[in-house]
């Protein structure tokens, strides 16, 4: 609304110097034509100096106006069902966690080389499954958890055997290549 009333202003300021300055010493060619400019310029400069003011307040007093008009008191259908999809995520998360969890435990509590070896591989099948790493999941963790398996003080122990180095190798390049987006679509190749 501001803009059309300063173009209208603009237009009628453009007829009134062009019939001022042609009536007076235009006509006569004795004002240059960058006097002529310079002036109108300068014309234009001051009054928008004047309405430009007036034209923020008119905008702002609009918009106050339309913000009370357009005031939601309850929450929109689309803001419902996007709040219901991140609720099921959420819980679909924690459900994956929890699943996660519960493996990682065996993991800890296992003695025996294939029931180690089984599990680092259902860790590795659960992140092949979902194609994501579970929320909260941290790769130092996974780590430190597999090597407090692996290792007795500095020596390995003796139920790490190859086999369990070979499950634990493909864990850590398929969760490397979660972590990575160039490489998560090789991820399903493996």
């Amino acid at each position: 609304i501001s803009f059309n009333i300063i173009n209208l202003l603009n237009g009628f300021l453009n007829t009134q110097l062009n019939c001022k300055f042609s009536k007076s010493k235009l006509y006569n060619n004795i004002i240059p034509k960058n006097e002529i400019e310079n002036s109108k310029l300068s014309l234009r400069k001051n009054i928008f100096s004047i309405l430009s003011p007036l034209a923020f307040i008119a905008v702002k007093s609009i918009s106050n106006a339309n913000a009370a008009e357009y005031y939601l008191i309850e929450p929109t259908k689309e803001f419902k069902d996007e709040e219901e999809r991140v609720l099921n995520y959420k819980k679909q998360q924690l459900k994956i966690r929890k699943d996660w969890d519960v493996v990682i435990e065996k993991l800890i509590k296992a003695e025996q080389p294939a029931e180690i070896e089984s599990n680092i591989k259902s860790l590795t099948s659960i992140l092949k499954a979902l194609g994501d790493i579970p929320s909260g999941v941290k790769r130092t963790e996974l780590v430190k958890t597999c090597r407090s398996k692996k290792f007795n003080g500095k020596k390995i122990k003796s139920n790490w055997t190859t086999d369990v180095e070979i499950a634990y190798q493909a864990l850590i390049q398929t969760f490397n290549r979660l972590l990575s987006p160039d490489n998560a679509g090789s991820v399903l190749r493996l």
